[in-house]
């Protein structure tokens, strides 16, 4: 069969399915005949020939093939699950085969009717298996291929697309290394959503293998150093481990850094989170000498590049193009005055286009904003889908998210679930019972973003893999990792913005494609599909969008760029002794970064800084440690806060007697004393308001330190949210949105100095961070249970447990009354307890 006759049948396929879901949505009136015999049977001669040959476009066409025949011929055909067994497992995708046997249970698949076959498909299977313990497990070809190289490589880059399977991968061979010898994990993950994932994954793997001696840690507590423990944490956490510790971590097996990709902005001024991420990293690199190195993300071009950049040696890249769902990508638009529906594939040279039969489906069309009209169109579209089908709408902001998902719910989406009103009454007792997503809830909604009470977030993503609710208005969020299972993905517009202003941002080409990844269930789904509900959006002569192809990065990170550019700078503010607050230049972080490393690394400060691009002359340096060595400020201040110019740390010191620091939450003028620190933060080291608080009004100021008090007094959020000046769904929102930012987070990174100065340790900022005092409530939230809940187990099991305590007695406590915690706070405890 010829090149051209292959690419025409793969066409034919892909209009049938194309049809399918036209007429599934309204746009054509009649639905599409069968697929015919003929183009079956071509279909699987292309497919037999193509899988025994390996390259990643022809597994994506056989993939393609296997995905349409079972969607649209598994009833007609006999023996079809057999023939696509056998295809699947050619191509390296022999776990994909368990959703078109109906007898595969667990590792085992039905007999085959064909002897030859069923050997076959054995010797596939045992190509990618791996043991583990005296456990098996069929692996991908590319999770298998990633399994070896760390047999081989003590750094290995791992690049796929989203559904590919790499956490799955790397968390079995965590599990490999720690039977084979005990020690220590450390997994880096950027949000507390992906720290509950992966938490969760690990606890469950932990106990399969009887490991139960592992505990799993989300904060470093240099009271509390076990020699076998699975860290998880954000980049945050890490960087706090080495100003608690210079060598935290001992018998690392093995390091994982996960969203690798988020180092690319290392050297931007304002990203300090990429920077905090590479901070950790090098720190890791240099102090703990892990055994084994992993760096992860999707779609990531020149890790073994990278490699070099953040350790020194270069990465072994174990790379997959092909993902085990097939993605298909439709699009609504305008042609000639008339409406048309687009099928995308990377299979297709150019979209198949069909004729939009009813006008009225796409009515809110060309909308700018989110009105009525658009709201409608999104309706129609998510109840022609089916209320089987499980749905990601992706929105730009927040706010937005809030307001989608409350004009989504007031179509015709009763809720498939009974038990639903469970979850509304228990997101109307612990946040507010005007708090929008309870309605939401109730009419099987949910909205979900990075400004969420923790609780209810932990609980949104536990209904929504038990399947209670089937649609979900998620932001970025959705790019970093979260697992949240849907067949589609569904985006109006790339804008990171309701309305066009400066500064303004847009899904860039990489993220869409990973965007467009989180459709498809991995084992689930063989066909994720994307629907852009507006292409105009994607068709501007400035944006360039490619709706067909699926994009990768490249990424590098270390300062060597920036720091040329702002060389001349920085050293003259280093010869004249310039602190951080008075200088105005472009990258002076790199000024900051620099003096707190010859603090930091002494005599291999030079070694350290050249390792990331950063060389300094001999004069000019030795100018720099001379000024600093005359410092009367402890180095051991510098070295807890690594993002404060020493300079700017020694000023403070100089006027921290003048300074009334609250240190007694209970105190009636906590609050006030509070407001008065932040107010002299303000007006005397302004540039770190701005990093860190911004610079509200003296009022609103005063507003957030009465919050802030009563966070960390373990007042229930539903308490603090229970005033008057709460009467409104856009209220209540602000302050939580107030709470996660600028009091749990902000407040204590703007004063973490003067405390660390004058008190050395402060349990007082301690608190406003985490939003506890007690003992018990805080050792909860620094093991990943969500505040509010930790204070609610607390105050019902451990009320009388005032300072010390065995944590594995309080674990066993709760494990033996399990049946007295209520459901949505157990949920929770997922990673903890189970």
């Amino acid at each position: 069969m010829t090149k051209d006759e292959t690419f025409e049948t793969i066409v034919r396929l892909l209009e049938h399915e194309h049809k399918a879901i036209a007429y599934k949505l309204g746009v054509i009136a009649s639905p599409p005949e069968p697929i015919p015999y003929d183009l079956i049977k071509k279909s699987i001669a292309i497919a037999d020939r193509l899988s025994r040959r390996n390259s990643d476009r022809l597994k994506q066409i056989v993939l393609t093939i296997c995905a349409l025949l079972w969607t649209y011929c598994n009833e007609s055909c006999s023996g079809l699950s057999e023939t696509l067994i056998l295809f699947l497992s050619r191509i390296g995708f022999s776990p994909s085969s368990g959703m078109v046997d109906p007898g595969y249970e667990g590792e085992t698949y039905s007999a085959q009717q064909s002897i030859i076959n069923q050997h076959a498909i054995m010797l596939h299977q045992l190509r990618c298996e791996v043991e583990i313990g005296e456990q098996k497990f069929v692996l991908t070809e590319f999770q298998k291929e990633f399994w070896k190289a760390l047999d081989t490589y003590k750094l290995v880059g791992i690049s796929a697309p989203t559904s590919a399977g790499k956490s799955y991968a790397i968390l079995l061979k965590c599990i490999d290394l720690l039977i084979n010898k005990s020690g220590i994990v450390i997994y880096i993950v950027p949000t507390l959503s992906l720290v509950a994932q992966v938490s969760a994954d690990f606890r469950d793997k932990l106990d399969f293998f009887g490991l139960h001696d592992y505990p799993i840690l989300t904060t470093y507590n240099d009271q509390h150093q076990p020699s076998k423990a699975i860290y998880v944490l954000t980049q945050e956490k890490a960087v706090a481990a080495f100003a608690q510790n210079e060598v935290p971590f001992s018998e690392v097996r093995i390091f994982v850094v996960d969203e690798i990709q988020n180092i690319e902005r290392v050297g931007n001024e304002g990203d300090v989170r990429s920077k905090i991420l590479f901070d950790a990293i090098t720190e890791i690199r240099f102090s703990c000498n892990p055994d084994y190195v992993v760096i992860s993300g999707p779609r990531v071009e020149g890790l073994g590049h990278l490699g070099i950049d953040l350790f020194g040696i270069e990465a072994d890249e174990q790379e997959a193009k092909s993902s085990p769902v097939a993605s298909v990508t439709y699009a609504f638009a305008e042609k000639n005055g008339s409406y048309i529906f687009k099928q995308y594939h990377e299979l297709l040279h150019i979209p198949n286009e069909l004729h939009i039969e009813n006008d009225q489906l796409v009515k809110g069309f060309g909308q700018k904003r989110y009105t009525d009209n658009f709201h409608g169109y999104l309706n129609e579209v998510l109840d022609r889908l089916g209320k089987e089908s499980k749905n990601i709408v992706f929105a730009p902001t927040a706010q937005q998210a809030r307001k989608t998902a409350i004009a989504i719910a007031t179509g015709d989406n009763p809720p498939l679930n009974g038990n639903i009103n469970s979850l509304v009454d228990y997101i109307k007792k612990t946040v507010h019972p005007l708090y929008d997503l309870a309605y939401t809830v109730s009419r099987g909604i949910a909205f979900h973003h990075g400004q969420m009470p923790l609780h209810v977030r932990r609980t949104i993503e536990s209904a929504v893999c038990d399947k209670m609710i089937s649609n979900v208005v998620c932001t970025t969020t959705l790019m970093q990792g979260v697992n949240l299972p849907a067949q589609n993905v569904i985006i109006r517009s790339p804008n990171l913005f309701i309305a066009q202003r400066d500064g303004a941002t847009k899904l860039t080409n990489y993220e869409l494609a990973n965007l467009r990844g989180r459709a498809g269930r991995l084992l689930k789904d063989f066909i994720g599909r994307t629907f852009i509900l507006d292409e105009t959006f994607f068709s501007q002569p400035e944006d360039q969008y490619d709706l067909l192809q699926d994009e990768s990065k490249e990424v590098s990170a270390g300062y060597s760029d920036k720091f040329d550019l702002a060389e001349i700078d920085i050293c003259n503010s280093l010869r004249n002794c310039e602190p951080y607050s008075d200088t105005d230049f472009q990258h002076n972080f790199l000024l900051t970064y620099i003096r707190h490393g010859i603090v930091r690394y002494k005599e291999m400060a030079p070694y350290r800084f050249k390792q990331i691009g950063i060389e300094i002359d001999p004069e000019t340096y030795a100018k720099a440690v001379t000024d600093l060595s005359s410092l009367t400020i402890s180095p051991e201040i510098c070295l807890k806060n690594r993002y404060w110019d020493p300079l700017d740390l020694q000023e403070i010191a100089s006027k921290i007697s003048k300074i009334s620091l609250p240190i007694n939450l209970h105190d009636k003028n906590a609050a006030k004393d509070l407001c008065n620190v932040l107010k002299f933060m303000k007006y005397n080291f302004t540039h770190y308001c701005e990093r860190y608080y911004d610079l509200p009004p003296d009022n609103v100021i005063f507003v957030h330190s009465i919050n802030a008090i009563e966070w960390a007094r373990e007042t229930p959020l539903y308490n603090i949210l229970s005033t008057e000046y709460h009467s409104d769904a856009d209220k209540i929102d602000n302050t939580i949105k107030t709470i996660l930012t600028k009091i749990s987070y902000d407040i204590p990174a703007l004063l973490k100095p003067l405390y660390d100065i004058k008190f050395g340790d402060s349990p007082f900022l301690r608190a406003i961070e985490c939003g506890a005092y007690r003992p018990v409530t805080r050792f909860l939230i620094e093991n990943n249970v969500p505040r509010d809940t930790a204070i609610s187990l607390t105050d019902n099991f451990f009320s009388d447990v005032k300072d010390e305590f065995n944590p594995l007695q309080l674990k066993n406590f709760l494990l033996i009354n399990k049946k007295d915690i209520p459901h949505w706070e157990f949920v929770q405890l997922k990673g903890f307890l189970y």
